[in-house]
């Protein structure tokens, strides 16, 4: 009976992905069958000779025994209208007026029919009980969706919700291209892929991304009056939570936790005792030390500049610290860590913080000069920051100094700036705890303590969205 081919996504407008899929075909079936495709086309009869002719050749040489191309002038969402007629070669060209409901039934026609749409079509879809009802009762093979390139104007658990309905009726799979091939890699879906969709989406979104830089008035009132405006970073915050929480928590909900956390005095929030974590800790030094001989590790200098040296490098002149290039290699045993601490938050009644960056270093001695992290600096990863430092060994000596009540608590403003030497000077200096994992909102005035002996560190940095200053944005383990 012929396979089908249905492709209403946006980018159905390019012939190329019949050719890509057709070339799955070729490779998941054996025997030769009727190909057919309906896809969106809006060609002027130029343009078919000049984009469509070279692909038919592609297409001809599956050798299959009859391929079928229907074009589609997609106008509306639900209506297809008639665009033109040509015969081409041996594959035939047609159009059809057409509704999305009647393109859909015609996959009974066909021993397999494959689908592929894009994420307005998935929206659309889910809202209209008429296709759902097509759709289960004659479900197609699979459903192709390209996540890379989506724009979502929804709440990452609603479209959970909304691809949960698809994935009740057939598997969904990511439509990934490999630019210049005819390979196209098809990945199941998983809710981790919807996640990371929307984080990216979120991030390139100007009003949301914290990657912009401050305004030059904003900049001007921190330099002369030591204040720094940070309501517009403060709204970034809840905006971007909000679009990502579970849909049972609210605007309010993200702001009161957060809120609620910065009021505290102390810019050190609280402390777990190492016996805790021992057992996670040991597994994670362990698994450390046998990645300084191996692995990518980034030197950060003492003249502000960096390189990347296969393992720990021998000789440590002038190099501050190095951290793990790759934390992948660690997911296991951070997940472990992190797990006992997610249990610690929940009893605090601390909900919307999840991992979002994650940095493992060896700080070495003799740290003459103060670069990097060694200067006093405050973080702007977001407006409230929670960072746990986790000595893997009980250090000789403390690994962070701060200045105690320096971080943001008012949403609207703040007056303690790093860059300004007589607040730095005003705030007595405090140092976290040498074996117990200390978490401190580091929005407050702080540095690495400069060393006399060399020491590791896991920094595991908590928010309650991506590191959006990260590129790409960053989130490690995402909330199910």
């Amino acid at each position: 009976m012929g396979i089908l081919f249905i492709d209403i996504s946006s980018k159905g407008n390019n012939i190329k992905y019949i050719d890509k899929f057709f070339y799955y075909i070729n490779k998941t079936y054996k025997n030769k069958t009727d190909l057919y495709a309906i896809c969106n086309q809006i060609y002027t009869p130029y343009e078919l000779k000049k984009t469509i002719k070279p692909q038919i050749k592609c297409l001809k040489k599956y050798k299959f025994k009859d391929i079928n191309l229907i074009l589609l002038n997609k106008k509306s969402k639900n209506k297809l209208k008639n665009f033109f007629i040509y015969l081409l070669n041996r594959i035939k060209i047609k159009n059809v007026s057409i509704s999305i409901e009647e393109v859909l039934k015609k996959g009974l026609d066909y021993s397999s029919y494959f689908l592929k749409l894009d994420i307005d079509d998935i929206i659309y879809f889910s809202s209209n009980h008429k296709i759902l009802n097509i759709l289960k009762k004659n479900p197609p093979n699979k459903i192709f969706l390209d996540t890379t390139s989506t724009k979502f104007s929804n709440r990452y658990a609603q479209s959970i919700n909304i691809f949960k309905k698809f994935k009740e009726i057939t598997s969904l799979y990511n439509w990934v291209n490999v630019e210049g091939s005819s390979i196209v890699n098809f990945k199941e879906i998983t809710n981790k892929d919807i996640f990371n969709a929307h984080f990216n989406d979120i991030s390139n979104k100007k009003y949301l991304s914290l990657r912009n830089k401050n305004f030059y008035f904003f900049r001007l009132m921190k330099k002369i009056f030591n204040i720094s405006p940070t309501f517009i970073l403060f709204k970034k915050d809840l905006r971007s939570t909000f679009l990502l929480w579970p849909e049972n928590k609210n605007y309010k909900d993200v702001k009161n936790e957060i809120l609620e956390l910065a009021k505290t005095k102390n810019s050190l929030l609280f402390e777990i005792d190492r016996s805790v974590l021992v057992k996670e800790i040991n597994e994670l030094r362990n698994k450390y030390n046998l990645l300084k001989i191996k692995s990518n590790f980034i030197n950060n200098f003492e003249d502000e500049t960096r390189s990347i040296t296969k393992g720990i490098t021998i000789s440590k002149e002038n190099i501050l610290y190095s951290y793990l290039k790759d934390t992948n290699l660690l997911n296991k045993e951070l997940k472990n860590i992190d797990n006992k601490i997610q249990n610690y938050f929940r009893k605090m009644n601390i909900n919307f913080l999840n991992i979002s960056g994650i940095n493992i270093r060896t700080s070495f001695p003799n740290q003459n000069k103060l670069a990097h992290t060694l200067k006093w600096h405050n973080d702007f990863n977001g407006w409230f920051i929670l960072k746990a430092f986790i000595p893997l060994d009980i250090h000789e000596e403390s690994f962070l100094e701060y200045k105690d009540s320096t971080h943001r608590s008012n949403p609207f403003y703040t007056r303690n700036n790093a860059t300004n030497a007589a607040t730095i000077k005003k705030f007595k200096s405090k140092l976290i705890s040498r074996s117990n994992i200390s978490f401190v909102n580091t929005s407050c005035i702080h540095r690495e303590n400069k060393k006399t002996k060399e020491s590791d560190t896991l920094i595991i940095t908590y928010l309650t969205h991506p590191d959006y200053n990260n590129s790409p944005p960053d989130f490690k383990f995402y909330k199910n």
